[in-house]
């Protein structure tokens, strides 16, 4: 038989075995998301420290609660069952009667082999998440939304550092009717002169939006303006104009005219996350509502017209889209305003939390049993996958993006749990602050700053409990606001249903507070446009000149 060093080659075989057990086992334990990172740390600390090995070996077998100087974890720690695992892998350092003392440089061999298997499998300090019922949250595939051809000189800098001053936004309104859609004010009889002004008013803000939305799409790529379909395109952009009059503000014409010549190159950033395969994810993020409130939303006709679908997806009864762990996530980067006449340059991940706002919601049924309110029970365990899943996709995003900060919020945690009655509210509620102090504690361990924002400041501080021995997380503010800063990865909240942004100034959720301070609303409206008129193909790159591509019946 073939030796090494002394050894067959069969006890290597054994090893390395022995350790994918120990990296398996490792990667079903639900809380240790910061082990990998830690070893990694741990690896490079003991290679100039050999005297502190005996402490980490005993640290990670659950021996001592202490670390050297130098070195630490983010609490709560290792869990028992994980210094169960590090015991078998580490035994000869156990020490008790046999008092046997193994290298340093064995040690970091270990160690190294082990963090080694996890990285391979997971990637940076994941581990792979379980909800309650032994499920797994699927690993996510990534695919970009838009997919255009290289450019033939150097493109401009993603978004310039000029910050133009921004008018204040128009108040929010009531959500329109679909009469608002193309607003009339009156009869000739009745209508007074204000009226009058204010309805030449309106049209001239239609018309310019209209001429500056036409003006952007003149200088889109060839390869999209080639196909027959663009001018659908452009006919839909023309009534996504009338059709969100009444919702838009200000903002949106400011950062139009500021940042429009860079709409193309920001619709590259587009990155879906999805557990389904790149065909289905890239239906399910184009196959939108213009906004979709507890709902409400425009009559099918409308919709079509603004963006060339009659309705979401989830609407149209696809079961696969509203199924847990097969949420969508969309990212994209913004410019966004900050309220103070700044504007930042930041990537919205927009992520999917189950809607229980209503019973009329399509997945309410997958994730409620009882037929009457106070009946109302919450699935725990399908609820939990749906939290992973949004746990993964964030921490994804942050491993590929590096930001320096990441903006957490109350994501699910607010109207979308307003049908359940208070206990089943505040159990949801409380997984949702537990998935978030999980998020932070990988967050942290990766050296990212993390903040938080949200319409209400009261949910930081469950997360903060949870998390007591840290990371803390510090509420900034609320959206617009002066905290934002250049390069933020911010966490919107999203649904099923709506383009990102949803109700802009008829919405008070963060995604509307979010969608009518940013570009996001229009971007996304003009990616379903061009991918329901057949521009775009099935894989998100420019279609050859075709017939129109898919639509919703």
């Amino acid at each position: 038989m073939n030796r090494i060093n002394g050894k067959s080659a069969e006890h290597y075989q054994n090893m390395e075995t022995r350790y994918a057990d120990y990296a398996e086992r490792l990667k079903k334990l639900e809380k240790d998301y910061s082990l990998s990172s830690f070893l990694s740390k741990a690896i490079e600390h003991l290679k100039s420290n050999e005297a502190d090995a005996t402490q980490v070996a005993h640290f990670l077998m659950g021996k001592t609660e202490t670390l050297p100087d130098g070195l630490e974890i983010h609490r709560p720690a290792l869990s028992p069952e994980v210094h169960d695992v590090m015991y078998d892998v580490l035994r000869t350092n156990r020490y008790g009667n046999w008092v046997i003392k193994e290298s340093t440089e064995k040690t970091i061999s270990k160690l190294t082999h082990l963090q080694a298997l996890l990285e391979a499998t997971n990637g940076p300090s994941a581990v792979h998440q379980i909800n309650q019922a032994g499920q797994t949250a699927p690993k996510n595939t990534n695919c970009f939304l838009i997919k255009l051809p290289p450019k033939p000189t150097t493109s401009e800098k993603f978004l310039s550092l000029l910050t133009p001053p921004v008018t204040a936004e128009k108040n929010s309104v009531s959500l329109p009717s679909e009469s608002a859609a193309s607003p009339h004010l009156g009869s000739k009889t009745h209508e007074t002169t204000e009226a009058r002004l204010a309805a030449q008013s309106i049209n001239s803000l239609q018309n310019s939006r209209k001429e500056k939305i036409l003006e952007i799409l003149s200088k889109a790529p060839s390869a999209l303006t080639a196909h027959p379909g663009w001018k659908t395109v452009e006919k839909n952009m023309e009534c996504y104009v009338e059709a969100t009059d009444a919702i838009q503000g200000n903002i949106f014409d400011q950062l139009l005219k500021n940042y429009g010549n860079q709409i193309f190159s920001l619709l590259e950033t587009a990155k879906i996350q999805s557990n389904l395969g790149e065909k289905k994810a890239i239906q399910i993020a184009t196959t939108r509502d213009v906004f979709n409130i507890a709902m409400n939303t425009f009559n099918e006709k409308t919709n079509e017209n603004s963006i060339g679908c009659p309705k979401s997806l989830a609407r149209a009864d696809d079961k696969e889209v509203i199924e847990p762990g097969k949420q969508i996530s969309l990212c994209i980067d913004t410019p966004i305003d900050c309220g103070n006449g700044e504007v930042k340059e930041i990537s919205v991940l927009s992520c999917i939390a189950p809607a229980l706002d209503t019973n009329g919601q399509p997945e309410f049924e997958k994730y409620v049993t009882g037929k009457t309110t106070s009946k109302y029970k919450l699935k725990r365990q399908d609820y939990r996958l749906s939290l992973d899943t949004i746990k993964q996709q964030i921490l994804e995003t942050a491993r590929e993006k590096k930001p320096p900060r990441v903006i957490l919020s109350a994501i699910g945690a607010n109207a979308f749990v307003s049908a359940l009655p208070d206990p089943e509210r505040e159990v949801a509620r409380n997984m949702i602050a537990n998935m978030l102090a999980e998020t932070a504690r990988e967050l942290g361990a990766m050296g990212i700053e993390i903040g938080f924002t949200d319409v209400k400041e009261d949910f930081c501080g469950r997360i903060n409990t949870i998390n007591a021995n840290g990371p803390t997380i510090k509420v900034l503010g609320k959206i617009p606001g002066d905290w934002i800063q250049n390069r933020d990865l911010l966490l919107n909240a999203w649904d099923t249903h709506s383009l990102l942004g949803n109700g802009l100034g008829a919405d008070n959720s963060l995604d509307g507070y979010i969608g009518r301070s940013s570009l996001i609303h229009f971007m996304h409206a003009l990616i379903c446009s061009m991918y329901h008129a057949g521009v775009i193909g099935e894989d998100g790159s420019p279609a050859p000149a075709a017939p129109p591509g898919p639509s919703i019946a």
